[in-house]
């Protein structure tokens, strides 16, 4: 899970003072400078009503934190195999090197069993 600390370091580097009217409206000020308390104190506001939420309900919940780089493993173990995408079989009749139909495809089958160990 971020902390808050981490999560308002991001937001002041990659948003700044560029509000809009949803952060506006999200965060009921004009801007970001002098407001970070109150981002801070939104920020946990927000968190603990999402972990309220889902109380009890653990396997509805996925917390990441993608400034660790949790991500796509993560996400697809959450979500389950049903929610992978399937594995894009283009050019499967195509002759590769060695005259060989198939013969370019061994980057596939890695990815394969990559897939079916994420599914698994």
């Amino acid at each position: 899970e971020r902390t808050p600390a981490s999560w308002l370091k991001s937001y002041k580097e990659y948003f700044r003072d560029q509000n809009n009217a949803l952060r506006t409206w999200m965060y009921g000020v004009e801007q970001f400078s002098g407001n970070e308390d109150h981002y801070l104190k939104m920020f946990k506001k927000n968190n603990k009503s999402v972990k309220k939420y889902f109380a009890g309900r653990p396997d509805d919940l996925l917390v990441m934190d993608l400034s660790k780089k949790d991500g796509w493993l993560e996400l697809v173990n959450f979500l389950g195999k049903d929610f992978l995408p399937a594995f894009p079989h283009k050019n499967v009749g195509v002759v590769g090197r060695g005259g060989k139909k198939g013969a370019n495809l061994n980057k596939v089958s890695k990815m394969s069993k990559v897939s079916r160990r994420i599914a698994a």
